[in-house]
């Protein structure tokens, strides 16, 4: 919880957050509540960064809030967070590891252009429509461990910028390609996933499972979704 004694950590400084070994990621250490502010360990920026829960997420003010200063560790869906809004936000940094949905996340906001490749959407079970019409979309997403996702129906779907080699990704849970996946995506030439093709291991390779969500319109808010902790 305290620093090393170095400049970056004084000694005594609390210290609620870390950067993952990637350097982007920012994660809250364990046993911190929702609320928590401070800085991170072996972050030089100098940022005071505050921990939010899934219903602080959704109260957040889209325009106001600087999302390079959020942590969304505790956070368990990203559900149409920033969408049919003009905003490209600062939010490679997300910690999504105990996120389950990524329904409608970006869609319908014409300037989003994130990198968000860091991401770790190895929980995610629906990314309907994430980032339909994101007319300005052309980021990576080839770090992408999406074997645990089982729709995408409309993902890239109007991406009209969108050319990006997603040919990493695993998905052998979907024989063919989701519907309207990449319908109207004219400068996608680069490679696309190879759709039912066996690629090693079991296609939920988490311990997650996801109780109540609905996998094309949801109606449930995030905040009361419920998640059950198994183990294979």
């Amino acid at each position: 919880t305290f620093g090393s004694g170095s400049p970056n950590n004084p000694i005594g400084e609390p210290r609620p957050f870390y950067i993952l070994q990637n350097g982007v990621t920012v994660r809250l250490k364990g046993g911190y509540p929702p609320g928590t502010t401070g800085k991170a360990d072996n972050d030089f920026s100098g940022k005071i960064y505050t921990a939010v829960s899934q219903s602080e997420l959704e109260q957040l003010d889209k325009l106001t809030t600087d999302w390079s200063l959020i942590c969304t560790t505790l956070c368990t869906s990203l559900e149409k967070l920033f969408f049919d809004i003009s905003l490209n936000p600062k939010i490679s940094h997300f910690d999504t590891v105990n996120v389950v949905s990524l329904y409608r996340t970006f869609a319908f906001n014409d300037i989003f252009n994130a990198n968000i490749d860091y991401w770790d959407v190895s929980n995610v079970v629906t990314m309907f429509e994430m980032a339909r019409e994101c007319i300005e979309n052309n980021q990576p997403y080839a770090s992408w461990d999406v074997r645990t996702t089982q729709n995408m129906d409309g993902m890239f779907k109007d991406n009209i910028s969108f050319n990006q080699d997603l040919s990493s990704w695993c998905v052998q849970q979907f024989p063919s390609e989701p519907d309207e996946f990449s319908v109207n995506t004219p400068l996608w030439v680069l490679p696309k996933p190879s759709w039912g093709v066996f690629c090693g291991g079991t296609t939920r390779p988490n311990k997650m499972t996801i109780l109540s969500i609905v996998e094309q319109q949801s109606t449930t808010p995030p905040s009361q979704m419920t998640i059950l902790t198994i183990t294979n």
